[in-house]
């Protein structure tokens, strides 16, 4: 593993996105198509930013993922991570070949995991974004739950495989508190 030290977000954001960038075209390059996920956050603001403004990406050929959502927001509440993502990435680089989100509105949550598990196993995925926020947690996996493992609609996945988790809002959370990193110097990591 190769460990990457920048002096802020920015410089982090730059870097991350140019490295998805060049997945990208080389996914299309090779594949005719890049399938790729992204998560949102604060995490990703600076990376998003910069992912759009990439030169030499047919986005005509990207099927984009969308990572998790709440379950009961629909898609115009302000928590939304469809309305972050729509307003961020998709209207900003549209047209997509595909974009699917994690409806949270879904009367059956377990059959929207259903769904997207479909679809993902019809477009194996290329790249995925996904920051690690201020407290540590990936998706909605927060210390000191396992950060080996992510538990997806049930199931427990190794986080090097994709997967697509629905958080129920009426069920506490493992943790509410998030730390606020005072460091001005951001690690990211690439294997």
């Amino acid at each position: 593993m190769n460990k990457y030290v920048y002096r802020n977000k920015k410089e982090t954001g730059t870097a991350a996105a140019n490295s998805a960038a060049q997945a990208i075209r080389s996914a299309i390059r090779n594949k005719g198509q890049a399938n790729i996920i992204l998560a949102t956050g604060a995490s990703q603001f600076e990376m998003l930013e910069q992912l759009v403004g990439s030169h030499g990406i047919d986005w005509l050929k990207v099927v984009m993922f969308h990572l998790d959502e709440y379950i009961g927001l629909g898609p115009g509440h302000p928590a939304s991570f469809r309305k972050y993502l729509k307003e961020r990435f998709v209207d900003v680089v549209t047209p997509l070949k595909a974009a699917y989100f994690v409806r949270g509105d879904a009367e059956d949550a377990a059959e929207e995991c259903r769904r997207l598990g479909v679809l993902i196993a019809a477009h194996p995925i290329d790249v995925a974004c996904i920051g690690i926020g201020e407290n540590g947690h990936l998706a909605f996996n927060d210390p000191p739950t396992s950060c080996l493992l992510l538990r997806i609609c049930g199931m427990l996945m190794e986080i090097a495989c994709v997967g697509i988790s629905l958080i129920d809002l009426n069920q506490p959370s493992p943790s509410c508190c998030l730390r606020h990193c005072s460091s001005s110097r951001t690690v990211r990591y690439a294997s």
